[in-house]
């Protein structure tokens, strides 16, 4: 390979490196991502759509890859002030969610579409 290819390709890897630094999501296969979403058991505090629960909303529109990461890696203890019934977000690790099948889980609930706007449902929008 010459220089100049070989140059092409670290600053590409370099690019590409630095962009998954800043948080941009890596291609992940939003139906797997459903499947793990289910089988890892999330829907059972996030909602079957990530729509909330005791967990917290996770989509539409889910928080940044990073920090998104950084929350299922680590965790999050809840203050017994805010709420005494939920212990908070326990650490996921890559033994248990692989740092591909999170891609997946990201991807399929940045797939969850908004829902309708009220005002276009007639069921409630009746007097």
């Amino acid at each position: 390979m010459n220089r100049i290819l070989c140059g092409a390709v670290v600053l590409i890897g370099l690019a590409a490196a630095g962009t998954q630094a800043q948080g941009t999501a890596p291609a992940g296969n939003a139906e797997n991502g459903k499947a793990v979403f289910i089988k890892a058991k999330c829907f059972s505090c996030h909602g079957t759509v990530g729509q909330g629960g005791p967990g917290g909303r996770l989509a539409p529109k889910p928080v940044a890859f990073a920090a998104f990461r950084t929350f299922v890696r680590q965790g999050k203890v809840n203050s017994p002030a805010t709420n005494r019934n939920w212990a908070g977000m326990p650490p996921f690790s890559t033994k248990f969610i692989s740092d591909a099948e999170l891609a997946d889980i990201y991807a399929y609930l940045m797939s969850i579409p908004e829902p309708p706007a009220t005002a276009s449902i007639p069921l409630l929008s009746q007097p």
